[in-house]
């Protein structure tokens, strides 16, 4: 059995609230195998064979099971997903590709980390698009294989979508005039406005 386990870096840290449910949802772990080391678009979630994974929010790990005799190549997926109020983020996204020697034993090849435009609009907020990943050969600088499987390093998390997305249900619409400084749920006036101003000058 192979184990893929998140957490911080430290082992004397204690694991963040983001990384176990109710925040942590979704499948964090997603791991698809092949008959021989893809030279293609491994990337594709579509390609290979899905192998069945356990995941275990409440402990911060994934296990999954190797075919015998074992594949010549897997890729997992890791994509933690984390959600505040009904409003879901991505906390961190990468692929690892592995190829698997006659003994099961991982050896990094090739991985892909997340790649994102973020769009400025107007009175509207931000909205975040993924663009095509950047691949690179190796091992992602997150991961570390160990003799059990491998261990995300999860002590840091990018939550701008989550925060974006809370921003935009919470916050007061914005005048059309573009005041809005003056908008009635900040209760604020031109008045109290020019108030400020003179105490500032007195």
């Amino acid at each position: 059995m192979t184990a893929v386990v998140w957490g911080p870096r430290s082992s004397t840290c204690r694991d963040s609230f983001w990384l176990r449910p109710p925040v942590l949802v979704g499948d964090p772990v997603r791991v698809r195998a092949s008959d021989r080391l893809p030279t293609g678009n491994w990337l594709d979630p579509a390609q290979g064979t899905r192998l069945t994974v356990a995941n275990f929010r409440d402990s911060a790990e994934a296990t999954f099971v190797l075919p015998s005799p074992p594949p010549k190549a897997i890729a997992i997926d890791i994509d933690l997903q984390l959600e505040v109020d009904s409003v879901r983020g991505t906390g961190l996204r990468l692929q690892q590709l592995f190829s698997v020697d006659a003994n099961g034993t991982l050896l990094p090849s090739r991985y892909a980390r997340r790649d994102v435009t973020v769009t400025v609009v107007p009175n509207a907020g931000v909205t975040i698009a993924n663009r095509p990943p950047t691949e690179l050969v190796g091992r992602h600088p997150l991961l570390t294989v160990t003799t059990a499987g491998v261990r995300v390093d999860a002590e840091f998390l990018d939550v701008t979508e989550l925060w974006w997305g809370l921003r935009a249900t919470r916050s007061a619409p914005a005048p059309t005039r573009g005041d809005w400084h003056l908008h009635p749920a900040r209760m604020c006036s031109r008045e109290k406005l020019v108030d400020r101003v003179d105490d500032r000058h007195v």
